[in-house]
């Protein structure tokens, strides 16, 4: 029964699809990882985004504060918000580009179920 070819066919068979199982687990295991690192990166990017305008908020509520102890701003508070203006339009720029990003994915869900009906 070991000779017989149809039998070493069908375990060779068998055999091919066992490995092919195992090397999809495999790739899906390390697509799985990959996601995670990816987003791993979109999170960082998130987040430093907001600890610069988190930064740029403390600066001024710190420049906020002298000026109602004193009375005015001196210029080195002024230099210390020297950048603040650039964050601030760079964030609202990047905010506005997701917006537009979960917009247009909307739309495209939303167009792709009205025609499915």
């Amino acid at each position: 029964m070991l000779t017989n070819p149809a039998m070493l066919a069908g375990a060779a068979g068998i055999m091919v699809q066992l490995a092919m199982q195992h090397t999809m687990q495999e790739i899906t295991n390390y697509l799985a990882v990959i996601d995670e690192r990816v987003d791993d990166v979109l999170r960082a990017k998130k987040d430093s985004a907001l600890a610069r305008m988190i930064g740029v908020g403390l600066v001024i509520d710190d420049a906020m504060l002298k000026r109602e102890h004193v009375g005015r701003v001196s210029e080195v508070t002024w230099s210390s918000l020297h950048g603040a203006a650039q964050t601030i339009a760079e964030t609202k720029s990047y905010a506005l580009r997701r917006l537009d990003g979960l917009a247009e994915k909307l739309g495209r869900s939303r167009g792709s179920a009205a025609w499915r009906r």
